[in-house]
């Protein structure tokens, strides 16, 4: 769908797995991941998995998700900085303007 509106993909996160509250367990709900492999594949890059949290559910259906303190977010945005820092330098062009 990004490439038929030529939307840039800054990269691909995954959230497939549930962690339970009170053992740590971590469980794949769909299967084994195949997100690395599938951001190799689509050229772009694998930014990180996020587990399903109904908090996080909560909190975006309410639109306030920046109200969301949990510490998994933290390695993602600055992943999510760093691509969208690439994606900014690819379409410069060379007189300092963007190709937008």
């Amino acid at each position: 769908m990004a490439q038929l509106l030529a939307v840039p993909v800054l990269g691909l996160v995954e959230n497939t797995f549930f962690i339970f509250p009170y053992t740590g367990k971590k469980t794949e709900i769909f299967g084994p991941s195949h997100a690395a492999e599938t951001a190799q594949r689509l050229g772009i890059p694998f930014l990180g998995q996020l587990p399903l949290n109904p908090q996080i559910t909560r909190l975006c259906d309410a639109g306030a998700i920046e109200d969301y303190s949990g510490e998994e977010f933290t390695p993602l945005v600055e992943r999510l900085r760093q691509a969208a820092i690439r994606q900014d330098l690819r379409e410069e062009a060379p007189n300092g303007t963007h190709n937008r």
